[in-house]
């Protein structure tokens, strides 16, 4: 409610009930401090999201604040951002004075008078919606399952919507044994990309290896992963990330269209997008059925197939 107020525009521009809510939010005054707070996280650093990477930030940081607003524990929260590794945003001491007062200005929030009654509003949007999910998300777990083959992975995937955000984005948040996935609408493939996203992190020294033994420039485009926000400077840990999201990225295409005619339109456009991975780990996929059991031989499959596409 906070970024809507302060000017944040992504929300789905097709949905009516979601653009009344908005409309809602935007008629009240909920006065400078609160609506300057908010507006700092419009970084305005990539086009392609000027929000990036506050806004995800403000998203994971309100899953370790409680209900009587404080913090559970502001260290397990920058721990969280740095084992993410999506960005390099907790090691700036101004992001971090700046997000440790959320809870403060999360409660500044709800004593506006007008709060509950936004709130029902959108409560009632999300009763309304949730049980035409519950085939998505029972499709989801079904191939989730069948990925982990067995494996010990314990992780729950748990759908937060947020009906405020971008359609187009999504991220994750692991907090226990639970994996809560925060985007408008649950897609198949978009749940089992965050889901992904904690076990590539288990599988850090893996990532390492084939960065360490590929030339990276044949593994992304470097360039649009900069412009992008993935590839920040030239370190391990940006590189990481970039890899990280291209297998991600592929394997839960893999997962979610298995055989589709539409499989091979969606890798060309993440190919396009930067991520020229892709292709190939769907390609393998046809093959090769990704789990977690083959992990490893799938990702070097893959990647020598790729490798191989380009000779």
């Amino acid at each position: 409610m906070g970024l809507t107020a302060s000017g944040y525009d992504l929300a789905d521009k097709s949905d009516l009930e979601i653009q009344h809510l908005v409309k809602a939010i935007n008629t009240i005054d909920f006065g400078n401090n609160i609506i300057q707070y908010f507006s700092k996280a419009r970084t305005n650093r990539y086009p392609v999201n000027p929000y990036w990477p506050r806004g995800s930030c403000i998203t994971a940081a309100s899953f370790f604040i409680n209900e009587d607003n404080k913090w559970q524990n502001f260290d397990d929260y920058l721990a969280f951002e740095k084992s993410a590794n999506t960005s390099r945003e907790f090691e700036n001491p101004d992001f971090t004075r700046w997000i440790a007062q959320l809870p403060d200005f999360i409660k500044g929030i709800k004593n506006f008078k007008e709060y509950q009654g936004i709130w029902s509003a959108y409560q009632q949007l999300l009763t309304v919606s949730l049980p035409v999910y519950s085939s998505i998300l029972a499709e989801t777990e079904r191939r989730i399952n069948a990925f982990n083959q067995g494996s010990p992975n314990d992780a729950q995937v748990v759908f937060a919507p947020n009906l405020l955000q971008s359609p187009f984005a999504a991220d994750n948040v692991s907090k226990n044994d639970t994996v809560f996935v925060v985007t408008t609408r649950p897609e198949i493939s978009i749940l089992i990309h965050e889901y992904l996203h904690p076990i590539f992190r288990q599988h850090r020294d893996l990532l390492i290896i084939l960065i360490g033994t590929t030339d990276f420039n044949l593994m992304a485009d470097t360039g649009k992963m900069a412009a992008n926000g993935y590839l920040w400077d030239e370190s391990i840990e940006a590189k990481l990330r970039v890899l990280e999201e291209s297998l991600v990225r592929g394997i839960s295409l893999a997962l979610a269209t298995g055989n589709a005619d539409e499989s091979p339109i969606m890798a060309s456009w993440q190919a396009d997008q930067g991520f020229i991975l892709v292709p190939a780990i769907i390609q393998q996929a046809k093959i090769q059925p990704p789990t977690q059991n083959n992990l490893a031989e799938f990702l070097h499959n893959s990647i020598a197939l790729h490798i191989n596409k380009l000779k």
